[in-house]
């Protein structure tokens, strides 16, 4: 029996209008952008170099959001099981490691820079596409990719900025968001859970691990209540 997020009407056959997926694609690249620069701010600005403790705020407050957004009927999600929880293990880990490593990466890396490595994900994807399901990207799509890596390199060339560890940690962050986005199609043929279902279980288990690596392989629990605007309202709110 396929489960509530397999089932479809008509409505749904059609698939959403072109003025929903422009829309989808405006908030997504407007959030994308927004989060970066936040991190950056957070990072360079205001000196808080504490990426963990960053990291697993946003998961906790993005848990809350989808809550909040499930409790006014605007998102939906089904129950976590062990068996879901299980099929799902590879791809919380490849969340949890493109997260940690791209907030990292940030510590190294001018937002130009972080975006001309970041934007080589999606032909990654591409090439993953091709030997997990053996399907080929149309001219218009390796012709938007090249437009797009074209684009990032023009930025980046003007703010050149040698970092090692920058180089090191913004490939993992590269090569783990597309594993992460290659998983997330194979897991949705296999276990016939919607984007949102997955999305929301991906987060309820990245939690503890994120939380274990924060306690267990960084100080930051005991260095972050040095921070001298940790108990400035000001500063929170901004942040």
């Amino acid at each position: 029996m396929k489960s509530a997020d397999s089932r479809t009407n008509l409505h749904d056959l059609d698939g959403p209008s072109t003025s929903k997926k422009l829309l989808a694609c405006l908030s997504y690249g407007t959030v994308s952008v927004s989060i970066t620069l936040f991190n950056k701010a957070v990072f360079s600005v205001y000196g808080f170099h504490y990426p963990n403790s960053v990291t697993t705020l946003q998961i906790l407050v993005s848990i809350l959001y989808m809550n909040l957004l499930k409790g006014v009927g605007l998102f939906h999600f089904a129950p976590l099981t062990a068996k879901g929880a299980r099929q799902i293990l590879p791809l919380v880990f490849c969340w949890w490691l493109y997260v940690v490593s791209g907030v990292t990466a940030l510590r190294y890396l001018t937002v130009p820079m972080f975006s001309v490595f970041r934007r080589s994900t999606t032909l990654i994807v591409v090439v993953g596409e091709f030997f997990m399901f053996h399907k080929l990207p149309s001219k218009s799509c390796l012709g938007s990719i090249v437009v797009m890596l074209t684009g990032a390199i023009i930025a980046g060339a003007t703010d050149l900025t040698y970092s090692l560890p920058g180089y090191i940690w913004v490939s993992i962050c590269a090569i783990s968001t597309a594993m992460y986005l290659l998983l997330i199609r194979a897991l949705k043929d296999s276990t016939g859970l919607s984007e949102s279902s997955l999305l929301y279980h991906n987060n309820v288990l990245s939690l503890p691990l994120m939380a274990s690596y924060l306690l267990a392989a960084t100080n930051e629990v005991q260095t972050v209540r040095q921070y001298p605007q940790l108990n400035n309202i000001w500063f929170l709110v901004r942040r």
